[in-house]
């Protein structure tokens, strides 16, 4: 039986394939087939309609079936291409979301152009909205157009149309089967076509389906990896774990300057060499009685060379956003202590008291004594370095350094973002939010 929900987000050759296959208006199962290979050829080639229209005639021909109208053609031809193209583009932007967080709307804009999507021209909106993803309706020559954060915001705001304006530009629309998600609107399609066709087109539709995720499959597999071998799912660092790294924060690493990463048995302890550049990882017992530290301490010293490369420590953002925390951190209560002191406080007493504490206390929560613990203390190393007075961690003598608060705050931000800590969400869930969006705004650029 097939299970729609197992077939991912198909690539854009894929998709021209299945969609090509299973949207043929032909009902004759044998030249449906043989539509779908001819616009995959069609579209591999680079040909176009004549091309396409030679191969569906010369398939009716064989087949002693009486030819289809041109129109009729035409409609499976533009209607196929449009909307694999439309799918594609789309599954592609998702992949891209973190350089292009939004996309505009672009029509030709001629004689020919329907007044609902020339309306849309120019319209901003962000990636993931694809309810006006192009193509919105028959024959539709719209485009989409990646913008980087930047690029958009020198837009005007009205361009990024309210709720009520995009309700009132989906009503002027003529095609609305168009709009939406339209790789989900497909799949929702493709699952009731299936649940109602005879067995043997569920059959030729499971074959297409195993294709399809055979070609996802090989394309994430010869996708390039920036994840350091050494820190692979298989790897020895990894044994016994079910730590996956983020492809993601590894891309964050200039390539053009290699970070090596050199993990030993013995030593004193992880760290960033901004001479060789290198990572260097002690693997020791630490890292046995906490996954949490053996993941976190990763993105921690691999999050100092990514400060290193670009001098994120002297920036303006990171400046302003400790500074703020800062004086946040540091305001009085009452009793004239500053808030961050009573915090402090309350969140070493707890790792106190967590370390009379059962084990068997902590598997339930779905973690270990040692994950708190090391969760506890990557906070207070935190608070330690934007205050200096309160927290615990580095000794005061390291943050008295120059640029050395700094760049184990970003240390901590990239943690936040790529691991997570439960201690930090939950006490200071404002200053963690900022951390992981600095981290965010760096990902786009």
């Amino acid at each position: 039986m097939l299970t729609l929900l197992e077939a991912g987000n198909p690539s854009a050759a894929s998709f021209f394939r299945f969609q090509a296959f299973t949207t043929a208006v032909v009902q004759e199962q044998r030249i449906r087939n043989r539509l779908k290979e001819a616009i995959d050829e069609n579209l591999t080639k680079g040909e176009g309609y004549r091309e396409f229209k030679k191969l569906v005639d010369d398939e009716f021909d064989k087949a002693g079936i009486t030819r289809l109208h041109n129109h009729q053609i035409n409609n499976i031809y533009e209607t196929n291409v449009s909307l694999a193209f439309g799918a594609g583009q789309m599954q592609k932007m998702l992949e891209v979301a973190d350089e292009y967080p939004y996309w505009k709307y672009s029509a030709t804009l001629d004689s020919k152009t329907r007044p609902s999507h020339a309306a849309l021209h120019g319209k901003i909106f962000k990636t993931g909205d694809f309810t006006f993803f192009p193509p919105i309706g028959f024959r539709c020559r719209c485009t989409a157009i990646p913008l980087t954060a930047r690029q958009a915001a020198h837009y005007l705001k009205t361009d990024m149309p309210t709720p009520q304006d995009k309700n009132k530009l989906y009503n002027l629309l003529e095609s609305k089967e168009f709009a939406g998600n339209k790789q989900q609107k497909f799949m929702e399609w493709a699952a009731e076509q299936y649940k109602n066709a005879d067995p043997e087109t569920r059959k030729l539709i499971d074959q297409a389906f195993d294709t399809m995720r055979q070609e996802i499959q090989k394309l994430r597999d010869d996708e390039p990896s920036f994840i350091p071998k050494e820190l692979l799912e298989d790897s020895e660092y990894l044994k016994n774990t079910n730590i996956k790294f983020k492809e993601e924060f590894f891309r964050m690493v200039n390539q053009e300057k290699p970070v090596k990463l050199l993990i030993e048995k013995r030593g004193r302890g992880s760290y960033y060499n901004p001479q060789d550049k290198t990572v260097h990882i002690v693997n020791s017992e630490r890292n046995q009685a906490s996954n949490w530290h053996r993941e976190s301490v990763i993105y921690h010293e691999f999050g100092h060379a990514i400060d290193w490369q670009r001098n994120l420590r002297n920036s303006t953002k990171i400046r302003k956003l400790m500074e703020h925390w800062q004086k946040e951190l540091m305001k009085h209560d009452s009793d004239g202590l500053p808030q961050i002191a009573h915090l402090s406080k309350k969140i070493d007493n707890i790792g106190w008291r967590i370390n009379d504490m059962e084990e068997t206390t902590f598997i339930r929560l779905g973690i270990t004594k040692a994950d708190v613990l090391e969760q506890i203390g990557s906070t207070l190393d935190t608070i330690k370095a934007l205050t200096i007075t309160y927290g615990r961690g580095h000794a005061t003598a390291y943050f008295q350094q120059p640029g050395f608060r700094e760049t184990e705050f970003i240390a901590h931000c990239f943690e936040n973002k790529f691991i997570g800590n439960r201690v930090f969400q939950k006490y200071l869930p404002e200053l963690y939010q900022a951390m992981c969006e600095f981290i965010e705004g760096q990902q786009k650029g």
